[in-house]
């Protein structure tokens, strides 16, 4: 299941745990439920993408910083 994955992926890099736990993930995620509630699929989509980046990003942080030095 995804929840199992992502619990998996928050145990391999805290950065990521971070990122998810912070006020700024539950503002997106606020403003995406937001769009969709009032029916503005455009709004939706822009909150989703940029959503998306940011999780995107902080993917990429946690892959280079957990790495060997």
């Amino acid at each position: 299941m995804l929840t199992d994955e992502v619990n998996r992926l928050h145990h391999l890099m805290p950065v990521v745990e971070e990122h998810v736990s912070s006020a700024s993930e539950r503002e997106a995620h606020e403003a995406i439920f937001a769009a969709v509630a009032t029916g503005n699929a455009a709004e939706a989509e822009a909150r989703m993408r940029e959503h998306l980046i940011e999780a995107n990003d902080a993917m990429l942080k946690g892959f280079f910083d957990a790495g060997p030095r």
